[in-house]
């Protein structure tokens, strides 16, 4: 069986742990498990070959959000979901300029700045997520 596909957000900056356990627990206190890991050579190759991260001299993690925790499958879901990922987006703006940290999404071969990032685009990529991992469909099983 194939891995859950996640979300996944570079964070970088040289408090780049003290912020992923931040966002983290925003997401924990929404019921959402994510898991932080160091960057590994091979994922920073990827990202800095698309252009998303340049400067991986700093610290970085990579805060991973299963796909389907934010996809939304019908209206009331979606602006259930809308909320989720609104909080999440505070905290990233919060944590820049606290901690001084960047966090882009670096799911899917698109990216952007998680905090600038349309919430609509955010959930879009988490519903991409979620239906490639229950073969195209949109119900989960």
């Amino acid at each position: 069986q194939a891995p859950m596909p996640t979300l996944d957000i570079l964070i970088q900056g040289d408090q780049a742990e003290a912020a992923a356990e931040a966002l983290k627990a925003t997401l924990d206190d929404q019921g959402v498990t994510a898991t932080v890991k160091p960057v590994t050579p091979e994922r920073a190759t990827d990202a800095s070959r698309d252009g998303l991260a340049t400067a991986l001299a700093v610290t970085s993690l990579i805060l991973s959000i299963p796909g389907a925790a934010l996809a939304a499958y019908d209206l009331t879901q979606r602006l259930g979901k809308r909320k989720q990922a609104e909080r999440l987006q505070a905290k990233a703006r919060e944590l820049r300029v606290e901690r001084r940290v960047e966090t882009t999404v670096v799911t899917l071969r698109e990216g952007g700045s998680l905090e600038q990032l349309e919430v609509d685009k955010l959930l879009e990529l988490a519903g991409q997520l979620a239906r490639s991992a229950n073969g195209g469909t949109d119900r989960q099983e």
